[in-house]
């Protein structure tokens, strides 16, 4: 008769995820220039590439964040 295994003898079985540093989770990679940066910057500190999405204003026509509710500039609801 066999025993049944415990708990103890068992190994876990090894992640299958690539193991990420932590400091490698707050990274974002620019896609003018492929250059590793942190994720709170604005702006690549390589080439200058913006990393906050924009779109042009309706009625002033300046370039505003996706997100914005009302333009900074004009005030116009978007």
């Amino acid at each position: 008769m066999e025993e049944p295994k415990k708990e103890q003898d068992e190994k876990p079985e090894p992640s299958k995820e690539p193991e990420v540093k932590p400091e490698e989770k707050d990274m974002v990679v620019c896609k003018r220039c492929q250059t590793k940066q942190r994720i709170a910057n604005q702006y690549c500190k390589h080439c200058g590439e913006s990393f906050v999405p924009l779109e042009r204003c309706g009625k002033c026509g300046r370039e505003v964040p996706k997100n914005a509710i009302y333009c900074p500039f004009c005030g116009k609801k978007r």
